[in-house]
């Protein structure tokens, strides 16, 4: 039974030529981690050949913006239609959910908050492999959210940034490998 298993894997993992099809990547977004010091790890499968379907996590800690101080994180899941008809490569679009909980500090003020968004929105991008194993995806589009702001100090109004807006926009440049 073993031995039909592995021989079933094995031919779903080949293309007509025999060689394996990269449909599985993991990817880090190099904007978020130099523009917001936030580590940001997003896992992706094919499905098919032109579906594919992505969880994208972050998790940041101590970020300062002027005199606001952020820590928590988000998870986002998408999935993606491939214009073209190529695992993985090509011109893509895709809807999102956006799930984001931060501790929001402002210790000259000596307030806090929690801040929690739901929210969605869609994207652009175009994803290409290097050496058939190095993955780069650029992507942009506009994010849509609610959120909800509970005080622990302090009062609403020392609350004001854009990111309480409800429109935002998602960008970013992932760096990855596939396999």
């Amino acid at each position: 039974m073993r031995v039909v298993l592995l021989a079933v894997l094995t031919v779903c993992a080949m293309d007509g030529y025999g060689q394996r099809t990269k449909r599985f990547d993991v990817k880090i977004n190099l904007f978020s981690t130099a523009a917001v010091k936030t580590f940001n790890l997003i896992p992706e499968y094919a499905i098919t050949q032109r579906w594919c379907a992505q969880v994208g996590f972050y998790r940041t800690n101590n970020f300062h913006f002027r005199e606001h101080v952020f820590s928590g994180m988000a998870i986002t899941p998408e999935v993606k239609f491939h214009l073209t008809s190529t695992y993985l490569k090509g011109v893509y679009v895709s809807t999102l959910f956006r799930y984001r909980k931060l501790s929001w500090d402002i210790p000259s003020k000596g307030v806090g908050a929690d801040f929690i968004s739901l929210g969605g929105g869609f994207s652009m991008g175009y994803q290409f492999l290097i050496k058939n194993f190095l993955v780069v995806d650029l992507f942009i589009g506009p994010v849509f959210s609610s959120h909800d702001l509970k005080v622990k100090t302090g009062v609403v109004d020392d609350f004001k940034l854009g990111i309480t807006a409800g429109v935002g926009v998602r960008s970013g440049i992932g760096l990855g490998i596939a396999f």
